[in-house]
C-alpha cells in the first residue's frame, strides 16, 4: 500500500496536496508544474524503460522466443525517447498534468496490449512520482507564502 500520510494512501495526500496548493496559488501552480514537474516525469518513463517495469514496479511479460538482443522496447530508442521528451514538457490546467505521446503511433500497443502481446506498460506515474510531485505543489505552495503572495 505504500506510504500513509493523515490515514490517507500516498495518492490520497499526494491529491490533496496538489489541490491546496493550487487553491493557494491560483494559476501560478499551473505554470510553476509546467516548469518543474517535467523533470520527475521523464525521469519516472526513463526507469521504466532501464528495468523494463511498468510504472507501479512490475516486470514486463517476458519476450517469446527467439528473443531480440536488444532491451525490451528499445530496438531503435524511438518510442523510449519520444515518451520521455513528451513527459519532460508537461502541460497542466487547474493543477492537473496532462502528458500526451502520439509518435510513435506503436507506443499504444505497447502500454495497452494487443490481442497477440501482452500490454508493456511504460507511461503513468509510479508512488514515487507521485510523492515528488506531491512535494513540488507543496513547495509551491510554501513558495507562494514566503514570497508574500508572489505567483511561483
Amino acid at each position: 500500500m505504500g506510504i500513509k500520510w493523515l490515514g490517507l494512501g500516498l495518492r490520497e495526500a499526494g491529491a490533496l496536496l496538489l489541490d491546496a496548493a493550487y487553491r493557494v496559488t491560483g494559476l501560478g501552480l499551473d505554470r510553476y508544474l509546467e516548469r518543474h514537474a517535467g523533470t520527475i516525469l521523464a525521469e519516472g518513463i526513463r526507469k521504466c524503460f532501464d528495468l523494463a517495469q511498468d510504472p507501479s514496479g512490475r516486470k514486463w511479460a517476458p519476450r517469446r522466443p527467439p528473443v531480440p538482443q536488444h532491451p525490451p522496447l528499445v530496438e531503435t530508442g524511438a518510442l523510449q525517447f519520444v515518451a520521455v521528451v513528451a513527459a519532460g514538457h508537461p502541460k497542466a490546467a487547474g493543477g492537473l498534468i496532462t502528458v500526451s505521446v502520439g509518435e510513435p503511433f506503436y507506443g499504444v500497443f505497447h502500454q495497452t496490449g494487443t490481442r497477440r502481446m501482452p500490454a508493456r506498460p511504460f507511461f503513468g506515474v509510479s508512488d514515487e512520482v507521485m510523492e515528488q510531485l506531491a512535494g513540488l505543489a507543496a513547495d509551491a505552495g510554501v513558495e507562494y507564502i514566503v514570497t508574500g503572495g508572489a505567483k511561483p
